[in-house]
C-alpha cells in the first residue's frame, strides 16, 4: 500500500480542523484507523456551485471493513453529509454541491469499535475517481480460503456428479462450461496465489471444495456463488450454480470478453471471495450513467 497521508504528517491525523494534510480535489489519500474511536480530518478546499463525489474504502490485507465517511463545513462542526454503506461492501460514498467556496473538512473514522486501511477520494462530479487500492477494496467481499488473507492456498475443484443442494432441474456441465471454467480458473491462479487442482480429471465428482453444476428454476434468478467457507461436502460455499431456465449454456467454448465468459468469470471471483462493484438489481438495461458508483465501473 502508498504511503498514508499520517505517516507524512509524523502520526495520527487529528480528529479537528487543525489538520495540516489537505486533499487536492480529483485525488486520493491512504490513512488508517488504528485504534478503536480513532478519526481523521481531512481537508478539502470546495469551490461555490460545483458538485463533487467523495469515497471512503476499506483497502489492503488488513482493510477497513465498514468505513464512516462525514463531511462538515468551514467551521468544523457542521455536519453536511454523512455516508456508511452506499458503496458496495459496506464502504460509504458521499455527493455535495458547495454553496460557499472554502475548506471543508472529510471525517474519516468506523461505524463500530474496528480498526484497518482506508482511502478517501474526491472527486467532481456525481461518481468518484478511485485508485488502484479503492477499486480492489470495492470488489473484496473480506472472505478467505486462506486462514490468513493474503497467504497461498490449494483448492480442489470439479464438476458436480449428483451435488444439487437441493435446487430443482440439476444436470451436470457441459463440456464447453468444463473447459470455460478450466481457463478461468488458469486465469485466476495466474494472479492470486491460488493453486486449483481437479478432482476426477475429465470427468464428474462430488468431492471437491469448488464444485460447479446446472440447475433449472424459473424464479427469476440467473445463478449463484458460494462465497468462501467450510468446505464440507454438501455445503454451498464456493460452489457455483447456473440456472439453465434464464440461461443457455454454451454448445463451444465461449470467446473471451462475451457475455457467457464475463458471467461465469464474476461467478468464480465470488466463489473465490471477490465481490460485485455494486448491487446490480435495477429492472431494464443497466447503464453506467444510470447505476455504476464509480468511474471506473464500466461493465
Amino acid at each position: 500500500m502508498p504511503t498514508s497521508f499520517e505517516t507524512s504528517l509524523g502520526g495520527d491525523a487529528p480528529d479537528t480542523t487543525a489538520t495540516d494534510f489537505v486533499l487536492a480535489v480529483g485525488g486520493w489519500a491512504h490513512g488508517s484507523i488504528g485504534v478503536t474511536g480513532d478519526a481523521d480530518f481531512i481537508a478539502i478546499d470546495l469551490v461555490a456551485g460545483q458538485s463533487y463525489s467523495f469515497a471512503m474504502v476499506g483497502i489492503g490485507s488488513n482493510a477497513l471493513t465498514n468505513p464512516y465517511l462525514r463531511l462538515y463545513g468551514p467551521d468544523g462542526t457542521t455536519l453536511l453529509g454523512e455516508d456508511d454503506d452506499s458503496l458496495a461492501n459496506g464502504n460509504a460514498v458521499l455527493r455535495f454541491t458547495a454553496l460557499d467556496s472554502g475548506r471543508y473538512y472529510l471525517q474519516a473514522s468506523a461505524v463500530w469499535a474496528i480498526t484497518g486501511n482506508y482511502a478517501v477520494a474526491a472527486t467532481i462530479g456525481a461518481k468518484a475517481q478511485f485508485d488502484a487500492a479503492m477499486i480492489t477494496g470495492i470488489i473484496d467481499s473480506h472472505a478467505s480460503w486462506a486462514a490468513q488473507r493474503g497467504t497461498a492456498v490449494t483448492l480442489s475443484y470439479g464438476f458436480s456428479e449428483t451435488v444439487d443442494h437441493g435446487l430443482p432441474g440439476f444436470s451436470q456441465f457441459t463440456p464447453a462450461q468444463m473447459e470455460l471454467t478450466r481457463g478461468l480458473l488458469a486465469m485466476f491462479a495466474e494472479v492470486a496465489g491460488l493453486t486449483f487442482v481437479e478432482q476426477n480429471p475429465g470427468g464428474h465428482t462430488d468431492q471437491a471444495t469448488l464444485l460447479y453444476g446446472n440447475f433449472s428454476a424459473g424464479d427469476g434468478a440467473v445463478s449463484w456463488a458460494g462465497a468462501p467457507g467450510d468446505p464440507g461436502f454438501g455445503q454451498m460455499a464456493g460452489d457455483v450454480f447456473i440456472n439453465t431456465h434464464a440461461y443457455t449454456p454454451p454448445s463451444e467454448l465461449p470467446a473471451p470478453g462475451s457475455i457467457d465468459a464475463l458471467m461465469m468469470m464474476q461467478l468464480i471471483g465470488e466463489s473465490l471471495g471477490l465481490a460485485a462493484p455494486d448491487l446490480y438489481t435495477a429492472p431494464g438495461p443497466i447503464s453506467h450513467a444510470t447505476h455504476a458508483e464509480f468511474v471506473q465501473d464500466s461493465q
